[in-house]
């Protein structure tokens, strides 16, 4: 059975998001350089990703291009600790086309006294293959003393399709100080723009757990669209003009489960400065896993605070910590 699924969307998916799951790590291993070239206002999360992806944007292309070391100005714009755990994934066409896809069945799921309408696992699948789905890391576990954000727009209020952003030491303890209530509001703000490519999935998996993966699973590899890695810099809170804010843009949990014959994905959006929110979308995580038939929770989606009893949690780096584990996942995908 599990053959079958990996033949279609759910193979892939599942190695893309448990190695996108890794790469955000590596947000954090880059160096910056500020180039000349002039100031670019970025109104929108439209208008700073239609310059970066030329041949999948789903909309309108800029006739503009950014480059390494662009100046981006920002304004009006929330400031948050919550990321796109597949940036950009939202604005391509592939990305569009699956988010707004409605032939699947809903059902009816109790949780203690709440009655919820969710999605089947394979309308769930197809909705972070789209591009949902936030992550939290860890800034206690991060290399020098950087942390990924994200930038949103009031405009669209959602992480998931916000703008992925390093910052540094300084900036994130201002942050901290803007964002007891909610996203801290960007009054204006500059950052340096980076652009790098991605190594191919298959390589990563490779150099990561040391050994040659099937042909089979190589071509399947071959079918995931591999986004820029692209981020927006802020060096030090001179650069940065935050206001404290009691609003939060919608985040999305989620969590790969194994059952005993195959994987699947699920999530649930939620508010993060809700009261009670986090008990409540974690406990609706687990009852979904549970009554979908999933043995095993192996992801987490908060870093700072662990929420679920995963395989991989991403309290620390889990390239460095749970590569026995990750490896285990690889092999056990590759093997049926």
């Amino acid at each position: 059975m599990w053959r079958e699924a990996f033949n279609s969307f759910l193979g892939t998916r599942l190695l893309n998001d448990i190695t996108t799951y890794y790469n955000l790590y590596d947000f954090l291993k880059i160096k910056f350089k500020a180039t000349s070239n002039g100031e670019i206002i970025i109104k929108s999360e439209q208008d700073f990703w239609q310059s970066i992806l030329p041949d999948t944007f789903k909309g309108v292309l800029s006739d503009r291009t950014l480059q390494n070391g662009d100046i981006l100005s920002f304004s009006n714009f929330f400031l948050t600790d919550w990321t796109p755990k597949t940036p950009g994934a939202l604005w391509t066409k592939e990305g569009d086309m699956l988010a707004h896809w409605q032939k699947d069945d809903t059902k009816i799921l109790k949780i203690q006294d709440k009655y919820y309408p969710v999605f089947h696992p394979s309308a769930k699948e197809r909705k972070l293959q789209a591009g949902y789905g936030s992550v939290r890391l860890n800034p206690a576990d991060v290399e020098n003393q950087s942390v990924l954000m994200s930038l949103v727009s009031p405009e669209m209020w959602s992480v998931d399709y916000g703008i992925p952003v390093v910052v540094s030491k300084s900036v994130y303890e201002e942050y901290l100080k803007k964002s007891k209530r909610g996203a801290a509001w960007i009054e204006n703000a500059k950052a340096i723009f980076y652009l790098n490519k991605k190594i191919p999935v298959k390589n990563f998996i490779h150099s990561a757990i040391g050994y040659e993966i099937s042909e089979k699973t190589q071509r399947e590899l071959t079918q995931i669209p591999h986004l820029p890695s692209c981020y927006a810099y802020f060096p030090t809170k001179l650069s940065i003009k935050m206001v404290e804010n009691d609003t939060h843009p919608i985040t999305t949990a989620w969590t790969m489960f194994k059952s005993s014959h195959d994987y699947g994905l699920t999530f649930w959006q939620f508010d993060p400065f809700e009261k009670d929110s986090f008990q409540e979308v974690t406990k609706c995580l687990i009852e979904y896993v549970r009554n979908f038939g999933g043995e095993q929770i192996l992801t987490d989606f908060d870093g700072l605070i662990p929420r679920l009893h995963s395989k991989i949690p991403i309290s620390r780096d889990p390239l460095k910590n749970n590569l026995f584990e990750f490896e285990e996942i690889i092999k056990d995908m590759d093997r049926h």
